[in-house]
């Protein structure tokens, strides 16, 4: 029988799991609109690997410039590609949804579109088509699950990746009171002024404190 313990363990994994998921997305979508990267999967399960689980843009940097052997990504222009699967995901050969000639249109209206442009559309496209094959039941069981990926920790705020202390700590290099990483902040806060730690605990969940101190 699980133990609450091991309930409560169970549930931080998968809160840590969905939130590294969200940044990696995050940080892949930036990769691949700056630079002329293939947005496939092969590429994506690579730098993924390449950065033990956790993307970051200084780590896909350094991949970029020092690929070591076996880490081979495929890169190119996507912009014709993206703009060609566009049109024929728009393309209703019976003309009813868009006939040629607003196809055509379209496809004049996207030519000044850049790549992010272009793969934004697309990935609005390719939603659609999976949700006009979905029951209203299903739809309803996505977006709860939707909520709770973007809301983490239900009935509490979510911490940012970066927070402003309450005040200055020398000791630490924080001379001035700016925004540092959350993780670093809440491990000190744990070790030098628990009173306040405690108000962050109630304030965002203790399950939350517990991810940033972990990471």
């Amino acid at each position: 029988m699980t133990s609450y313990k091991q309930e409560v363990e169970r549930k931080t994994q998968q809160e840590r799991a969905a939130e590294v998921q969200r940044r990696n997305d995050q940080v892949w979508r930036q990769i691949v609109d700056t630079f002329p990267l293939k947005d496939c999967t092969a590429n994506r399960r690579m730098v993924e690997d390449y950065c033990s689980g956790v993307i970051t843009l200084d780590k896909f940097q350094f991949l970029q410039q020092n690929p070591p052997k076996g880490y081979q990504l495929a890169w190119g222009e996507e912009w014709q590609s993206l703009l060609q699967e566009i049109l024929g995901m728009l393309y209703d050969p019976y003309g009813r949804r868009m006939t040629d000639f607003d196809l055509k249109q379209q496809a004049i209206k996207m030519s000044f579109w850049t790549r992010a442009q272009l793969r934004a559309r697309r990935d609005e496209l390719a939603l659609k088509q999976v949700l006009n094959k979905k029951t209203a039941t299903e739809l309803r069981e996505d977006l709860r699950k939707a909520r709770e990926v973007k809301r983490p920790y239900p009935g509490f705020p979510t911490l940012l990746p970066t927070t402003v202390p309450r005040y200055a700590v020398p000791e630490m290099g924080w001379n001035t009171i700016h925004a540092i990483p959350t993780g670093d902040y809440m491990r000190w806060l744990a070790k030098h002024d628990i009173f306040l730690f405690k108000r962050y605990a109630a304030v965002y969940s203790m399950n939350q404190l517990t991810y940033w101190l972990n990471n």
